[in-house]
């Protein structure tokens, strides 16, 4: 699949402008970003089977502390790895993806073929990254909750120095600290509006699951009759639940990548450089038109 794309990335943009990029983006780029996102279901459908399975089993003898043991290490240990790393690589698409256009702004197509050879060669690098900024931030919790923030917060770019600039896991750790530490607070701000419409999003999605629980708790002494209690009703709620992904992953990460080109720009004038040239460029083709 082929998608034209003609859009400035490296610009310096202020809050608005950043989430009226972000949905002019999405108004363009929707329908490839969604479709190859949907590989990703039979994934997080396996996810969801697993886990309700294993609790399934494991409630169906709720005095057994072996039930729930086996469920810890079982396949609810399973489905969240399942689920996690389909989170990342949904992640490393929609940043990969948007690499691809920063290469193409020059109106060539961008071919999703291209997209996936770049999330293939940047999964460890930027999962080496993840557990790094994962690590520090940590540390940085144990210290005190506001030094883990701050680490946190100045870490939050790493994947598109890793993906868009294709720096190693080391050197995109400290690109990003370099680059948001200065705009700490902007940063920050950003996030946490992006966090509440994310979880906003989310909770549409969750509802399905939500009014299971509530049924279940309902169900009282005859919870495991009723129709709430049946494990492929459970596992298709559940399934929707971890389906909102797909939606609020590109969201999130194509509104921070421009935060990223926003703090680029400030901080070396990409965008002014890459102006130039395309100038430059236009120039020779009319030259050697005429």
């Amino acid at each position: 699949m082929q998608q034209q794309t003609d859009f400035v990335f490296y610009k310096q943009r202020d809050f608005s402008e950043k989430l009226s990029a972000t949905m002019d983006f999405i108004k363009i780029h929707w329908r490839p970003l969604i479709i190859n996102l949907l590989y990703l279901l039979p994934a997080l459908l396996i996810a969801s089977y697993l886990g309700v399975n294993q609790i399934s089993h494991a409630l169906s003898d709720p005095y057994s502390f072996d039930g729930y043991s086996n469920m810890m290490i079982g396949g609810v240990f399973i489905a969240n790895i399942i689920y996690y790393i389909t989170y990342f690589v949904a992640i490393l698409f929609t940043v990969s993806y948007i690499a691809e256009c920063t290469f193409a702004s020059d109106g060539r197509t961008i071919n999703t073929k291209d997209v996936w050879r770049r999330v293939g060669s940047s999964f460890f690098r930027t999962l080496g990254a993840g557990f790094l900024a994962g690590i520090a931030t940590v540390l940085g919790a144990m210290l005190c909750i506001i030094p883990g923030v701050f680490v946190g917060v100045c870490f939050s770019l790493y994947a598109y120095y890793c993906i868009i600039d294709e720096e190693s896991a080391v050197s995109s750790l400290t690109s990003s600290y370099d680059v948001v530490k200065s705009q700490w607070f902007p940063t920050f701000g950003y996030m946490i509006v992006l966090g509440i419409i994310g979880y906003m999003v989310n909770m549409i999605f969750s509802i399905p699951a939500g009014l299971t629980t509530f049924g279940l708790f309902l169900g009282g002494a005859d919870m495991y009759i009723s129709v709430f209690s049946n494990p492929i009703f459970i596992t298709i709620t559940n399934f929707i639940s971890y389906s909102g992904m797909i939606v609020v992953v590109p969201f999130i990460q194509i509104a921070m990548s421009f935060q990223y080109f926003n703090l680029k720009e400030i901080e070396t004038g990409t965008g002014i450089e890459r102006e130039i040239e395309m100038i430059g460029k236009r120039n020779e083709n009319d030259y050697k038109s005429y």
